[in-house]
């Protein structure tokens, strides 16, 4: 196999864990209640994720 084939393979393996921790992290987030605290502290959903803001 030539080596971008072996790059993109390990940076799609990357990417499929770094959603699995994000989802972990927001459930946990959700299933504690402390989605409330977070979001009444920062009203708006770009502030609160970084990514996107």
């Amino acid at each position: 196999m030539p080596a971008p084939h072996h790059a993109s393979q390990a940076f799609l393996i990357s990417q499929l864990a770094i959603v699995v921790l994000a989802t972990l992290a927001l459930t946990s987030e959700y299933s504690s209640g402390s989605i409330r605290a977070t979001l009444q502290s920062v009203p708006k959903r770009g502030r609160m994720l970084p990514i996107f803001g």
